[in-house]
């Protein structure tokens, strides 16, 4: 009995591997651009768009602390 469930268990481990190796991750499977040109311009614009926001938040949060730093009256 035993022996019947580890032959099973070691059998689809085996299709697995074997489907995981015929299929894997290959030069073909590749889904991003094909043309280097075209990936460099989409990683240009995931960085500008990040520096901005990085910009933005650094004018929020300036703003906020001027109140901090002005004391009791306010001004």
């Amino acid at each position: 009995m035993q022996l019947e469930r580890f032959v099973r268990t070691s059998g689809l481990l085996l299709v697995l591997g074997l489907a995981g190796l015929a299929g894997g991750c290959g030069p073909g499977t590749q889904q991003g651009p094909t043309n280097q040109e075209e990936a460099n311009e989409i990683i240009r614009k995931e960085h500008k768009e990040s520096h901005q926001l990085k910009a933005d938040a650094k004018k929020i949060q300036g703003a906020s602390r001027k109140g901090e730093h002005r004391g009791q009256g306010g001004r």
